[in-house]
């Protein structure tokens, strides 16, 4: 499936999706890779146990992680 951007794609697996994904897993902060690159990665997992890694590098890096603060994570 393609997305129009990282948010989007988020979004489809924790709001839209009928199979009720929650952010299982997310770093509180960004990475910076060696070569001076965000870095940040989300991880989904779905009511039927799948789960899903969102990785993004650079501008989408600091895009997903303020995605991923808005949405609901489990507690």
């Amino acid at each position: 499936m393609v997305y129009a951007s990282i948010s989007d794609a988020l979004r489809e697996l924790v709001l839209l999706r009928d199979k009720g994904g929650t952010i299982s897993k997310s770093p509180e902060r960004i990475t910076i890779l060696s070569n001076g690159q965000p870095y940040y990665y989300v991880e989904v997992t779905c009511k039927d146990g799948c789960r899903y890694v969102i990785e993004a590098v650079g501008r989408e890096a600091i895009k997903l992680m303020e995605e991923s603060k808005k949405l609901p994570s489990p507690e």
